[in-house]
């Protein structure tokens, strides 16, 4: 038997497509929907194209100000910090200058070192010496 001879019985598919050709042919529209409504899916694409360029662009310019305000608040504490770390080192500096402060500490003698450096720490407002 010839392969050329054996016809294939149509398909699920071509019955359907045929099935809706003639039910789309027996419906009838009108001229004024055949113009509006290509007009109306095209204003409708144009619409949502825009719509998804607009809040892209709005979302990049907040996550652009909101990475723009962590970098200057980063900036802010580093400069805050070393103004913190200067102060603890002056007062650092005025408490291994002062005078008897060696001599305390060789001996090993706690009252004296706070005695000699409460004053100091109190004045420069430290919280822990």
């Amino acid at each position: 038997m010839d392969s050329s001879s054996v016809t294939k019985p149509p398909g699920k598919f071509s019955v359907f497509l045929k099935r809706i050709r003639t039910s789309y042919s027996k419906i009838r529209m009108p001229i004024r929907f055949k113009i509006t409504l290509p007009y109306f899916f095209l204003a409708a694409v144009l619409a949502i194209a825009a719509a998804y360029l607009i809040t892209n662009i709005v979302f990049d310019t907040v996550e652009e100000r909101f990475r723009n305000q962590l970098a200057e608040v980063g900036q802010l504490l580093s400069e805050l910090m070393v103004k913190e770390e200067d102060r603890l080192l002056e007062a650092i500096r005025l408490m291994s200058n002062s005078d008897g402060l060696a001599q305390a500490m060789l001996r090993k003698d706690p009252e004296a070192l706070r005695t000699l450096s409460l004053g100091i720490a109190v004045n420069a407002q430290l919280d822990d010496v």
